[in-house]
C-alpha cells in the first residue's frame, strides 16, 4: 500500500464560533458553500477561483430568520445556478445563487411543519437539530429526495420557473388639467414564458420614495391615476412591478 500526504493549498481566516458541518463547491469551482450547524452564519460563501487565497464573499439565511424562527441548516448541494438546502425545521430550501454575493430564496418545501402540503403547519421552529436532514439532487431523472427525521422521505421535481420581464418605458402623460394622469409601460416575454399576470401602480410625491400602492392586479399594460392635485407644486413620481 502507498501512503497519501495531502498538501495545503490555501486556508480560509478563522472564524470564530462556527461548525462548519459540510460543503459543496460551484460547478465552476469558483465558490464554495459551507454549511454552518452551530447556527450562527447558517450558510457561508466563500471564493476560492484562487485557492492559495480564499475569501468571505456573503452569507446566507433562510427568508424566514427574522420572523418565523431562528432553523438551523444542516447539508446542501449546488445544481447549475440553483443551491438546494436541506434546513432542519425549516424544511427544503432552494437559493438562486446566480449572483453568489446576492443569493436570494427562490423556493421551499415546508417538509418539518406542513408535510401535508396542507398550508397548515402542525409543527414550529425551536432551534432544534429536527427537520430536513439530508438531500441527494443528482438521480438520473432529474429529482431531488430530501429526508425528514420526523416526516419521513420525500421525492421533489424541481423545475425552474421563466420570470416575467420587469416592465420598461414608462410614459406619463397629464390629461384633463392635470388632474388625471395616464400611465403606460412596455412588457417582456412576448414568447409567452413567465407572462405576467398582473402589475402594481405605486406613487411617491418624493423622488426615492417612500411610495404608496395605488393599484394592484393591473391586467393592461396601462392605468389610469384619478384624483391628482392640480397645483403648480405638485409633483408625483411613479413606480410600475409586475407579478407573475
Amino acid at each position: 500500500r502507498k501512503g497519501i500526504n495531502p498538501q495545503k493549498i490555501g486556508e480560509t481566516p478563522r472564524v470564530g464560533s462556527v461548525y462548519a458541518h459540510s460543503i459543496y463547491p460551484s460547478e465552476d469551482n469558483n465558490f464554495l458553500y459551507a454549511f454552518d450547524e452551530e447556527n450562527n452564519f447558517d450558510i457561508i460563501v466563500w471564493d476560492i477561483s484562487d485557492p492559495s487565497k480564499p475569501s468571505l464573499v456573503s452569507t446566507i439565511q433562510w427568508s424566514g430568520e427574522n420572523t418565523e424562527g431562528d432553523a438551523i441548516v444542516h447539508n446542501g448541494q449546488v445544481r447549475g445556478n440553483y443551491l438546494l438546502t436541506a434546513y432542519y425545521e425549516a424544511g427544503f430550501r432552494v437559493f438562486d445563487i446566480s449572483n453568489p454575493a446576492n443569493a436570494v430564496e427562490v423556493g421551499k418545501y415546508e417538509t418539518y411543519r406542513d408535510p401535508e402540503g396542507k398550508g397548515v403547519y402542525e409543527r414550529t421552529i425551536r432551534t432544534e437539530y429536527e427537520g430536513a436532514w439530508n438531500l441527494y439532487s443528482f438521480l438520473p431523472s432529474g429529482n431531488v429526495l430530501v429526508s425528514d427525521q420526523s416526516s419521513g422521505t420525500f421525492i421533489f421535481r424541481v423545475d425552474e420557473v421563466d420570470v416575467p420581464t420587469a416592465p420598461t418605458g414608462l410614459t406619463v402623460t397629464l390629461l384633463d388639467g392635470d388632474a388625471r394622469a395616464r400611465l403606460e409601460w412596455s412588457t417582456g416575454n412576448s414568447n409567452g414564458k413567465g407572462k405576467a399576470t398582473g402589475y402594481t401602480v405605486k406613487r411617491s410625491t418624493s423622488r426615492g420614495g417612500p411610495y404608496t400602492k395605488i393599484e394592484s392586479n393591473i391586467i393592461a399594460s396601462k392605468y389610469t391615476d384619478d384624483g391628482l392635485s392640480t397645483s403648480s407644486s405638485a409633483v408625483y413620481y411613479y413606480v410600475v412591478t409586475v407579478t407573475n
